[in-house]
């Protein structure tokens, strides 16, 4: 099943970009997020990784995740390369801009 959710939000993509792209903004705004870390000295970009844990159904869920687009400013994708209770994970972020700032767009 494949979820796509928008916003619009009035700012420039610019001021968006860090709280989609940079693992410890994450967990600013994504409430289930506990803990997450990059993996390699690789800060960002295509091929980054990071490790992300999140409650979920009273247990703690441990993904690791590669970073499979990277288009600053516009959008970024990951996947999950290891982790326990699912058994597959990608997530998908793009920001357009709109005529009264930037629509963001999840798809998973």
């Amino acid at each position: 099943m494949r979820i796509k959710k928008s916003i619009e939000i009035k700012a420039v993509a610019a001021k968006i970009w860090p709280l989609l792209a940079e693992p410890a903004n994450i967990a600013k705004w994504c409430s289930p997020a506990k803990n997450m870390r990059r993996t390699n000295t690789q800060n960002s970009g295509l091929g980054s990784t990071f490790y992300f844990e999140e409650r979920a159904v009273g247990r703690v869920m441990k993904l690791n995740f590669v970073v499979t687009e990277w288009i600053e400013n516009h959008s970024v994708a990951f996947k999950m390369t290891s982790g326990n209770l699912v058994k597959g994970y990608e997530q998908r972020y793009t920001l357009e801009k709109t005529p009264h700032g930037i629509r963001v767009t999840c798809l998973q």
